[in-house]
């Protein structure tokens, strides 16, 4: 039982590391040398986990998708006004890229993946729940009266890529950019 552990640990480090060196160097200029020589392991101990980059890519993909769905569901499940939801939504986001949890990174090579893929089924099962969450606030709230108008999923969308491009920039311009304040973010949907 142990042993799996240990494995776990070292594989998950390895998609750590992976992930991070995809959002530096570009998602097309890493190498399965690379990521070796970042993680400090050879290339055959690489190899034992992820014989091929695209095996990588497609683990840190599934990883985003399930960080995602699963930090976004519950929000829409909690039983406080839609105010207080979207706050936590933002909240919550914004505590997972301050902390360096991996959520800028994730948000960053999810839009890299994007760009170089397009739309697809991997760019959109990541993103649906997110944006099913949130549109669903939004609408909620404009009944309330407290979001502004629009269509929700179209404001859903957009809210999201304002976070997959704030994170671009800091994870590219480590420190010359600052995240603005999630009281200012709510702002943008808020009336």
């Amino acid at each position: 039982m142990n042993d799996i552990r240990k494995v776990d640990k070292k594989e998950d480090f390895i998609l750590d590391k992976s992930l991070r060196l995809f959002v530096k160097k570009g998602l097309l200029n890493v190498t399965l040398e690379n990521i070796s020589e970042e993680c400090g392991y050879t290339l055959k101990e690489i190899k034992k986990y992820y014989s091929d980059i695209s095996l990588i890519i497609d683990e840190l993909i599934k990883r985003a998708t399930t960080t995602s769905n699963e930090s976004t569901i519950g929000v829409l499940n909690a039983r406080v006004p839609t105010k207080v939801k979207f706050k936590i939504l933002v909240e919550g986001t914004m505590d997972g890229i301050n902390k360096n949890y991996g959520l800028k990174e994730e948000f960053a090579f999810m839009l890299m993946i994007q760009m170089v893929e397009g739309q697809n089924s991997r760019v959109n099962s990541y993103s649906s729940t997110p944006n099913m969450v949130l549109a669903k606030i939004i609408e909620d709230g404009q009944r309330e009266n407290i979001f502004i108008d629009g269509n929700p999923r179209h404001l859903s969308a957009m809210f999201w890529k304002f976070f997959q491009a704030m994170c671009v920039n800091l994870v590219r311009f480590e420190g010359d950019i600052e995240m603005p304040s999630s009281e200012n973010i709510c702002r943008i949907l808020l009336k």
